[in-house]
């Protein structure tokens, strides 16, 4: 079991792709060879098994872990991100939210039609759904046992906004 569950892209490079995922590893390398790339983090493809080998509980140190990167990342962004009660179920908007806007204005200049959505957790928070409608997502999906929220929360979204930003 990993003692370490976070790597700065900087701690990390292509010889980690079992530990950090292809995602994870990409940005690692990317940053060490000194291609322009925003400060970020991973969290270890072995988080997954410690998961499930924990009754679907993620281990204590890798939340601490987590938690200290992202207090890390907001001190090389030169900002603090936004308290949440849980990071992982609703989206720091002031934060995340901004590099979500200009990934969805950057992918949209290039294909207006782009097909946009997020898939986790965050697409079952009613105040993440709203954003994600006001900024252009076409869709969001979230686990089963949050579906019911979301899909009314969509609904309110698409009202509020008379139906002129994203659809879901």
């Amino acid at each position: 079991m990993a003692d370490k569950w976070v790597y700065h892209f900087e701690d990390g490079n292509k010889d980690l792709r079992d530990v950090l995922g292809g995602k994870g590893a990409g940005p690692a390398e990317m940053t060490n060879l000194g291609l322009p790339v925003p400060p970020g983090f991973t969290i270890t493809t072995e988080t997954c098994l410690a998961y499930l080998n924990q009754d679907n509980n993620f281990p204590e140190s890798m939340w601490q872990q987590t938690i200290e990167a992202v207090k890390e990342l907001g001190g090389k962004m030169g900002r603090e991100f936004a308290e949440s009660s849980d990071p992982f179920q609703s989206l720091d908007i002031e934060g995340v939210g901004q590099l979500i806007i200009t990934a969805v204005k950057k992918g949209r200049r290039t294909r207006p039609d782009l097909e946009i959505g997020i898939c986790g957790e965050h697409g079952g928070d009613p105040d993440s759904i709203e954003f994600f409608n006001r900024v252009g997502l076409n869709y969001v999906s979230c686990s089963p046992y949050r579906l019911p929220i979301a899909r009314l929360a969509a609904a309110r979204a698409a009202l509020k906004s008379g139906g002129k930003n994203g659809y879901f």
